[in-house]
This record gives C-alpha cells, structure tokens and sequence, in this order.
C-alpha cells in the first residue's frame, strides 16, 4: 500500500537521492535545455504535470528518488530568471527506503515512448489551435524541421500509416522517404513495386524511385561545394526537397552542370591571370585529365639569412610540439591542447616552405594548368603541366641550365599524350590493374627491397618530409585500400578478380597454419628464421604498392631493384586484350612483333575471329601493351672474379657454387 503525500519544497534546496536508480547518471545538456522549454510553455508557474517524488526519513531532508532530469531543467528555469529564486514545486513524498526504490526503478523501467504518428497528431492539434511551428518546437524542445518532419507524415497515404502503425512495415524511415511525394497513389505503386526485395526497399532507393531519371541529389553531389542549392534555386532551378531528411533533388541537371562549369571557368581566369599560358577546365577527374600531360617542378627560391634563421625556428618549435605531445598524459586536456599545438607548427612550417617554391616566368610562358574538383569537392588545381609541343622548350630550358629539372612524365609522342587509337576506360583500368598485381606479387618475393620501401616511408614519417609531385611520391600509403587505382581492384573486370584470386590463394599460404589469437601466434613468429618472417612482411607489405603509371621516380627504383619486367607477367589473351581493343590496335600489336605480313586480310576479319588469331600469334612474343609496358634497361654487368681467367675456369666455379643456393633450405 503507498505511503506517499505531497509537499511543496524549494527548486533550490533539492537534490538527487542515492537511491535513484539513475544517481549517477548526468543528462545531455540539450535534453536538460529542451524539457525546461516544454516546462515552461506547459505551465508559465513552472507546475509539472507528474510531480518529483522525494523520498524523507528521520536524519533524512530528502532527496528525488524519481524525476532527476525534472529537476535540473526547473533549476535551470531558476538559474536563467524564468522561475524566481524562491520558486517551490509540489513532490510525491515516500518515507520508506523500499518505496523509494521501488517508485525510482517503476518510472526508468515502465515507461513508453509516444509513437511518432500520436506525436503527427498532438502537434497537428497545436497547429490548428493557432500556435505556429517555431512556437511548438520551442514547447517540446525540438528544431522546427524535427517538428515539420512528423507534420509531415500527415502527406503520407492512409495504406502506409496503417501499416507502419500495426506492422511496422514500412518502418519509419522508409515512410520519411515515400513522402518526398504528395502523391498517394505514386507512394503507394513506389512501395509495392520495391518492397518485396531488401536492397530495393531501403529508404535511398524509394526516394531514387520517387524523383525524376536525371535528377541530381544535393546531398553527396561534390559540385554542390562549388554551386549551392540557393545558387541554383536563384538561377531558376527547381528543388524536389525532404522536410524529413537531408536530401534535395535538383530536377533541372543541364542548369545546374552550367552553372559549376561557369564558375569554374571564372575560378579558371584567376588562375590564367597568374601568367600561364593556358588553363582548362575539368568536370569529372582532375587526376586523369591532368596525367596525359608532363610536369615541370617549381623551382627552389633561394632564402636569405633572417629567412632561413626563421625557418629553423619553426623546424625547432615543431620539434617542441611533438615532444610536449608525446609526453603528455593520455586521454588528458593537456593531450589535446599539445595535440592542436603540434598541428599548428606542422602547418606554419609547411607553409613557410611553401614560398620559397615558385614558377618561372618560362615555365608558365610554356606550361598550363587544370582547375577542376577533387573526391570531397574541394578545389583541386594542378599547375606546371606541360604539353607535348612545349615540352622541347623547357627541356632546353633545363638543358640550358635556366631549370633545375627538365618535365616528367606525360607521353612525348602522339597527341599531348592520348593514345593513337583509344581505349576503354574499363580495359585501360584493368591492364592497370593486373600490373599493380604483378609489381606487387614481384615485390612480395624480395623482402630486401620491401625493407628498403619501408625505411623510405620510415623517413618520411621521422623527417615530416612530404613530396608532391609524381616522380617522388612513394608508391605506398602502407595501407591496402583506397590508394588511387589498388583501392578499386575488386570492381575492376573478370581478368583482374582472377589474377587477384591467385594472388590471394598464394599470399594466404605463406600464412598458413599460424594459430588464431594473437598471444598464440606471437608465440609461433618468435620461433621462425628471419628468412621466414621476411617472407611474411614482404607479402604483406607488397599488397600496399600501388606503382605510379609511369616507369618514373620511386616506382622505376624499386621495380628495376626487383627487376621486373611485365612481359613475364602478361600474356595477350582475348579476355584481357584482343577481344576487347579495337581491330587497329590488334592488328598493330602484331605489327610490332612482325607477324603481320597479312594486316590487309586480318582488318576484314571479324572482331572475334581476329581475337583467337592474334591471341595465338602474340604467345611467346612477351609483346605488352604499350600502356603498362616495361621499358628495356641496360644488361646487368657481372664483373669475373680476379682468379676467372679462362672460360673453363667460370664455368667450373659456377658447377662448384650451385649447391651452396640450397643452403637456406636447411633453416626450415
């Protein structure tokens, strides 16, 4: 039987009772702010509709046993002048411990959430009786879009409510997402043409239903970064938008692509007005439209004293910065006010350099740059490119001593670097592709040269030295996705999943075996030769490579230090060639290999017949295509040992040193 009466108590003398079941439980800010709101709009007197219940005995001047975030927001009311400092509110008072923590574990553990149709119905009535949205999401301590979303539920056919009411299906997201539309009848066909299927059933694919075929969605489009909804909403564009969610559909595709290529091209002239002698513009990818060129280098400015005294200072405080970082506590303000320090010296330091970076007037007289934009819808602009009927200019310029490097990369024949005859974007990914597995399959079985890739990198972490253009960048983030092509290769054709099945069928096995936990696997790599953990790393490492396109910088080091040459990893197949470039390109690659006597007769072939028989031709002739082609490198030089006098004698030490290569086999 309850033992409880009421009593009135001062807002400011109350406090939380240990024996809440949610003592030591703090509210977020925001919910403490939103209920105090709702408290207030409720009742200006701040009376509650379920009164604190307190809980008093002998020694005892009470305590909320239930109602502790009731209680912060009518502080707060208190605090922020909307209740006076005297102000009391009436409690439930309990004088027994049992009751007091019976009543404390009831209210947490029997309450209900309203359902979001009951909410559509309450603020509907607010509405009609006069009070406006901004007025009802102060009251329940809601944004006036939280308010407009649940209005909006009303738009909703009477088929689905019921639905969603009874069987939760559609659940509510999906309901949120069928009322991009009006239109029952539309909701409705949407929904059960989509329904039957998961994939099809998500709230992103009804919404992809419900607006029209070309239709731009605002929300992950990147050139919104550069045209805003407003910009193409004041341009006359129409907007088919959500109340319930982030999304707008732009429904007017052509208006809003020319509205980003005009503000390019004004982004374009600033650019141009650098001095350079031309700029383009780039809609799509910045990174391949900017490859078929070559790059010139800025040139090094030379510093003065004070500049470079000052520059030491900040090699000095960045070098401070990271010592404080690291011995900061962990997890401490301390930690993050280090942290934003370090950040800041790394940032001044990079910047400093910057200026002392800088294109000639020659370069630009002679080179171009590409504003465009990157992945995240920041702008990218790549400048110092150079066409092929400049290139001869600046590399008499770096001939002449006027630079310091002549342009890298780009093609130096052919049309400013598109092949004579195209190909696929897919086919071009995919020979891409199957090279990036071959270079890392090659380097996989030279542990030496993984190491030494490694320390590269190690380097450049311990030097915070970074390099930006092409011929240094290291071919490696150390990680196995998202690095340019390497991070795409499961979506790439069937030639490049099977060349990758085998790696990972071969890669695998060189881990075979080792137990399951980590404390148990340690146990097992601590007992291997050094042979055999190298074997480990090296795999390992060799699925981060991702090889620049060109046989140039870094990559060029390191696949001439494993010697790889693509011929020993290609062979012209109809799947990863001849069936899928175009009759002239065949017919050249046989030409190449001088077995083409017949190229009038194998041009009149059928696209198919002319695969099989240039695929068999082709075998056994290491020809590559020319985009993924190892270029010839100069024959390693064996100097004889003083003693190899006589060709006799060479091949006796040779006969006489086979054995020892077997050697390691003893370490297993």
């Amino acid at each position: 039987m309850s033992t409880e009466i009421f009593k009135s108590f001062k807002i400011v003398d109350l406090t939380v009772s240990p024996h809440n079941v949610r003592f030591k439980v703090t509210p977020k800010p925001e919910v403490v702010e939103a209920l105090a709101d709702n408290i207030i709009a409720v009742n200006s007197d701040g009376r509650l509709i379920n009164p604190l219940t307190v809980y008093e005995s002998e020694g005892n001047d009470g305590g909320i046993v239930a109602g502790k975030t009731r209680l912060l927001a009518l502080q707060l009311l208190v605090e922020d002048g909307r209740l006076p400092e005297d102000a009391e509110t009436l409690c439930a008072v309990v004088h027994s411990e049992a009751q007091a923590v019976l009543v404390s574990q009831s209210e947490n553990n029997q309450r209900t959430n309203m359902h979001p149709l009951d909410e559509c119905d309450g603020f509907q009535k607010l509405i009609d009786k006069g009070m406006s949205i901004e007025g009802v999401a102060l009251a329940f301590g809601q944004t006036t879009r939280y308010i407009e979303g649940r209005l909006r539920l009303n738009s909703a056919a009477p088929v689905l409510l019921d639905g969603y009411r009874k069987r939760n299906f559609p659940a509510l997201e999906q309901l949120m997402a069928l009322t991009l539309t009006d239109d029952h009848a539309r909701q409705v066909a949407v929904w059960e043409s989509c329904n039957a299927n998961a994939y099809t059933c998500k709230p992103k694919q009804l919404r992809a239903e419900l607006t029209e075929p070309d239709a731009i969605d605002a929300s992950s489009d990147r050139r919104i970064t550069l045209v805003s909804v407003a910009d193409y909403q004041a341009a006359g564009g129409e907007v088919q938008a959500s109340l319930l969610t982030d999304h707008s559909y732009l429904l007017n595709p052509r208006l809003f692509e020319e509205l980003v290529e005009a503000k390019l091209r004004e982004l374009a002239a600033d650019v141009q007005a650098e001095g350079w002698s031309w700029v383009e513009i780039e809609t799509q990818n910045v990174y391949a439209a900017a490859q078929k060129y070559a790059t010139t280098r800025p040139e090094d400015v030379e510093m003065s004293d004070e500049e470079q005294a000052h520059l030491d200072e900040l090699e000095q405080a960045k070098d401070e910065a990271e010592t404080a970082y690291e011995n900061a506590p962990g997890g401490s303000d301390e930690e993050d006010a280090a942290d934003n320090a370090r950040e800041a010296a790394v940032e001044a330091l990079i910047a400093f350099r910057a200026k002392f970076k800088t294109f000639t007037a020659e370069q630009k007289a002679f080179g171009g740059a590409i504003v465009g934009l990157s992945n995240d819808g920041s702008l990218d602009i790549r400048r110092g490119l150079v066409r092929r009927e400049e290139r001869r200019d600046l590399d008499a310029a770096a001939a002449a001593g006027r630079l310091s490097s002549a342009p890298t990369g780009g093609r130096e024949t052919g049309d400013a670097g598109r092949p004579k005859e195209e190909m696929s974007r897919a086919m071009v990914d995919d020979l891409r592709g199957l090279r990036i597995i071959a270079v890392q399959n090659a380097v996989a079985k030279n542990a030496r040269f993984a190491k030494v890739m490694m320390a590269l990198w190690a380097v450049e972490e311990l030097t915070g030295d970074s390099f930006d253009y092409s011929a240094d960048r290291l071919p490696t983030d150390l990680g196995i996705t998202s690095m340019g092509l390497r991070g795409r290769l499961s979506q790439l054709g069937p030639v490049v999943q099977t060349a990758r099945n085998e790696q990972e069928e071969a890669f695998t096995a060189v881990v075979a075996g080792l137990p399951e936990t980590a404390a148990e696997r340690w146990n097992a790599l601590v007992q291997m030769t050094d042979e055999q953990l190298d074997s480990i790393i090296a795999h390992a490492f060799a699925t981060s490579l991702c090889p620049s396109d060109k046989h140039e910088g870094i990559t060029a080091m390191l696949l001439d230090a494993v010697d790889f040459d693509m011929a020993e990893h290609f062979v012209a197949t109809p799947e990863n060639f001849t069936a899928r470039a175009s009759k002239k390109l065949v017919v050249q690659a046989l030409v190449e290999v001088e077995k083409a006597a017949d190229a009038h007769v194998l041009l009149t072939m059928k696209k198919d017949g002319l695969a099989d028989v240039a695929a068999h031709r082709l075998t056994g002739t290491g020809w590559v295509p020319e985009l993924i082609r190892t270029p010839a490198r100069e024959p390693k030089q064996v100097e004889p040992k003083a003693d190899e006098k006589t060709p006799a004698k060479k091949a006796t030490t040779k006969k006489a040193a086979a054995p020892a290569k077997k050697a390691p086999a003893k370490k297993k």
